[in-house]
């Protein structure tokens, strides 16, 4: 008696699909808390919070609340003789829900603007009117909204 026994091999190729959050992808921000020329540091963390989800095929990669995190770049106290003071933040990255952190920028073309990060400048100008007037200081307030920018794209787990 002889038994006939054919196997047949099925080779599957996985093809994993690789997924990107491309570049130029815009990042609703708000800021954390108020800063102030008057009392920011070069350097100083700033915080911000994502205000809307932002979905790659449906899945959410960076929910609504996630920290961003910047940094004052450039501050300036307000001065004598009407010379207002000068604020500048960078946003720099913001987190996943995998636990990594992007790059941002501020425009959503590459090359235009602070590669770095997103900027948010403010100079308040005040004309001296006497010559012991006091310049005013610039401040952002909690809450003030910006777009950044995916910079470069960032593959996805």
């Amino acid at each position: 008696m002889r038994f006939a026994c054919t196997f047949f091999i099925i080779s599957l190729a996985a093809t994993a699909q690789v997924r990107t959050l491309q570049d130029g992808t815009p990042v609703r921000l708000r800021l954390s808390r108020n800063v102030s020329s008057a009392t920011a540091h070069v350097n100083e963390t700033v915080d911000f919070e994502v205000t809307e989800p932002v979905t790659d095929r449906n899945d959410v990669v960076i929910p609504k609340g996630a920290v961003a995190l910047g940094r004052v770049t450039k501050v300036k106290a307000k001065r004598r003789f009407g010379r207002a003071g000068a604020l500048e933040l960078s946003v720099d990255s913001v987190r996943l829900t995998d636990g990594r952190t992007i790059p941002l920028r501020a425009t959503h073309e590459k090359g235009q603007g602070n590669i770095s990060g997103a900027r948010v400048a403010a100079t308040v100008a005040a004309s001296p009117v006497l010559v012991w007037v006091k310049g005013k200081d610039v401040t952002f307030e909690k809450g003030t909204e910006t777009t950044a920018y995916v910079s470069g794209d960032a593959r996805l787990d």
